[in-house]
């Protein structure tokens, strides 16, 4: 999590990388809490153990069921005989577990079952990258309240009732001498193309430089100085309520900025590729104006509250490719660094690129579209898929034998601990399957399938390939000694993280 998300930091959507900025420090905060205190923890509750002390009350110690009184001679070396009682219920169950992931490891490593596994996992990942293919954006106001809210049928009737389009950008003239009769010109010629765009139908109901214009020719002040004819203009009472909120003036009378509302009704709402047309096409118009030329700052340009969300449709695909590329090669370079062998490149690489892209296949089965929630859902999986294949692949390279050989010590001692951590992950999410919301039942969905395929993945097709062209080479003796040590700690820090 801590070097996949990181990459993200230079994402262009505000969004994502204040989350990745707060996810950085916070999980390398875990990680040297890790390795300080929660060792810390584990050492004094093996001690406990070793006095006898209970789990909760830890000022009482008991004496183990089934141990008569001994001399006090012997009350030391008996008394250490019993300390480790837990300890060996605990023994008893971990080679319990780890005896079901041999014999889980016999049948998956069979010839015919190996083959079998691989066209399986082909034959998905072909059929995932199809539908990954045609995943599409969308997002509706719909899905960030209860299902029985009654916005959604407020929606609805707004769908199918409402003459109006919800779609009203306002056309802002700024930082230009408004008095000007070119500048006016400017403007008015900026307004009849906007209102050219097929996405609008006709043009505004009022613009105060039309209305202006006609006022003044109708009166006898054309010879006045532009801030007389103005506040004549504003002092009818009609003109005033129409454009008194759109016509701002400094104490001069000089007006500063104005602005002008277009209805863009021919906008289908729920059709991103049309609003990115839209959006990419106001802002050509906008940039080919005289006056907004060379210019830092736009004097000329249309603003609509939905032009956030349409810009993020327009850089999501190419920031989320852009994202998951780096993430995947970053921590494809990292397994240099903390695998044994650079030979474990070319597992974690294609493996986790084949995770992606079956995440992406599985959602769009699910109907779920990339939106903004989508996104940084996506963003944060690279580092949650990693952790599935990195952690098999680091313990493979650890043990000792052939790839056969190999291949089963790496099941044993770590099949539980990536079993455990899925599972509890998927638990640690399941609430939201019950939300009566449907972006927190997007992100369930989103995390149910990232558990699935990690799983899957790291325990069934990572063991086969492995087993089958993983390197043989074995690691120096002298590692055996920290070899239960590693064990230990992996299965927390995976269990921790999850």
């Amino acid at each position: 999590l801590l070097v996949g998300d990181n990459p993200n930091l230079s994402c262009s959507i505000p969004a994502v990388f204040w989350l990745c900025l707060y996810a950085f420090p916070s999980v390398a905060f875990v990680y040297l809490y890790q390795l300080t205190f929660f060792v810390a923890c584990i050492v004094l509750d093996q001690r406990r153990i070793q006095s006898n002390k209970r789990d909760i009350l830890i000022c009482v110690t008991y004496k183990p069921k089934g141990k008569p009184e001994e001399p006090a001679a012997d009350e030391q070396e008996d008394g250490d005989s019993d300390s480790s009682s837990e300890s060996q219920i605990e023994n008893e169950r971990q080679k319990l577990f780890e005896g079901w992931m041999r014999a889980y490891a016999e049948v998956l490593l069979r010839p015919w079952v190996k083959a079998v596994v691989v066209a399986i996992f082909l034959s998905f990942a072909g059929l995932c990258a199809y539908s990954a293919s045609q995943m599409t954006q969308e997002f509706s106001f719909t899905e960030v309240v209860p299902d029985d809210s009654y916005l959604i049928d407020v929606t609805g009737a707004l769908e199918n009732y409402a003459s109006e389009t919800i779609f009203s950008p306002s056309c802002y003239f700024r930082n230009v001498d408004q008095s000007n009769t070119t500048i006016q010109d400017q403007m008015v010629h900026y307004v009849d193309q906007m209102v050219a765009m097929e996405y609008i139908s006709r043009p505004p109901n009022h613009f105060w430089v039309d209305d202006f214009r006609a006022f003044v020719n109708s009166s006898d002040i054309e010879d006045e100085l532009f801030e007389a004819q103005m506040d004549a203009f504003l002092s009818n009472d009609v003109y005033f309520d129409l454009y008194r909120e759109k016509i701002d003036r400094d104490e001069s009378g000089r007006v500063i900025m104005s602005r002008v509302a277009l209805f863009m009704d021919k906008v289908n709402e729920k059709d991103v590729n049309e609003q990115v047309d839209v959006l990419m096409e106001q802002r050509e118009i906008s940039l080919s104006q005289p006056v907004n030329q060379g210019a830092d700052e736009f004097a000329f340009f249309t603003y609509e509250d939905a032009y956030n969300i349409w810009e993020f449709y327009a850089v999501a695909v190419d920031e989320l490719i852009l994202t998951t590329v780096i993430g995947i090669v970053v921590m494809s370079g990292i397994a240099l660094f903390f695998v044994p062998h650079w030979t474990a490149v070319l597992f974690v690489f294609p493996t986790v690129s084949l995770l992606y892209v079956d995440l992406l296949g599985i959602l769009q089965w699910g109907n779920v579209h990339i939106n903004a929630v989508m996104y940084v859902c996506l963003v944060i999986s690279i580092g949650l898929l990693v952790d599935f294949v990195l952690h098999m692949t680091i313990r493979y390279y650890e043990c000792e034998g052939n790839r056969r050989e190999k291949t089963i010590k790496m099941l044993e001692t770590m099949g539980v601990s990536i079993l455990v951590g899925g599972i509890s992950t998927f638990l640690g999410t399941l609430p939201l399957a019950f939300s009566t919301s449907s972006i927190f039942y997007t992100v369930f969905l989103s995390f149910l399938a990232l558990v699935v395929t990690g799983i899957g993945h790291s325990l069934v097709l990572l063991p086969v390939v492995l087993s089958t062209v993983g390197p043989e080479d074995e690691v120096p003796h002298s590692s055996n000694l920290s070899m239960s040590f590693r064990d230990t700690t992996a299965r927390s820090m995976l269990a921790d993280e999850s």
